[in-house]
């Protein structure tokens, strides 16, 4: 349900460069709802969190326990992260969209970060049940503009979009570019964490170093 409910996210017009979606969809259906994980566990993302109305569904696990997040773009998925301890990579035939959280009528806050681990982590430390999650993966690759920008247009007028990016030169340099992006119907603000990232934030405070 929370994909068809974002789905009305997206623009039309951003150009599919995917190599092979019908690989990822197979891959992707092979993986297992995820609602707890050590992996995640570790991190500060416990069941109750991931499992919650906000983010359950928006991740999953494949047979070899690593976390999978999926990326979307107009047509739907497109690729997703692949994450466990000591290892990032992404699907073989896929491309990043964005990953998202679920989205409800009433939501005026949007946060933007880095990682779908980052979004959550900022859920936990600065809970507001008005708050929709978006992660780009990092860097932008040149299809994530329009999704983004198409994004915070659905946000209703005078929403807030928090850019929740790393605090060093690449979470400066993507906050820059993604404020560019912005309508003039929101408020953009940088919301830098107490750490080098979110994640390190929550795992400070929750002292899982």
């Amino acid at each position: 349900p929370h994909i068809e409910i974002s789905k009305s996210l997206y623009v039309d017009n951003v150009q599919a460069i995917y190599p092979n979606r019908s690989m990822v969809r197979t891959a992707w259906n092979k993986a297992k709802i995820c609602e707890y994980l050590p992996y995640l566990s570790d991190r500060g993302l416990k069941p109750e969190v991931i499992g919650n109305d906000r983010f359950k569904g928006c991740l999953r696990k494949d047979w070899r326990n690593n976390a999978l997040f999926p990326h979307y773009d107009k047509k739907g998925l497109c690729g997703f992260e692949v994450k466990n301890t000591g290892f990032t990579g992404f699907s073989k035939g896929g491309v990043k969209g964005l990953w998202f959280s679920r989205c409800f009528a009433g939501d005026n806050v949007l946060v933007i970060s880095e990682t779908a681990i980052d979004s959550i982590s900022h859920a936990i430390m600065n809970p507001n049940p008005k708050t929709r999650y978006f992660s780009t993966g990092g860097k932008l690759n040149p299809n994530q503009p329009a999704l983004i920008r198409a994004a915070m247009e659905r946000m209703p007028e005078g929403s807030t979009i928090l850019l929740a990016f790393d605090d060093d030169k690449a979470g400066d340099e993507l906050s820059d570019e993604i404020k560019g992006l912005a309508p003039s119907t929101v408020k953009v603000q940088r919301d830098r964490p107490p750490a080098k990232d979110w994640n390190q934030a929550l795992k400070d405070k929750l002292d899982l170093n």
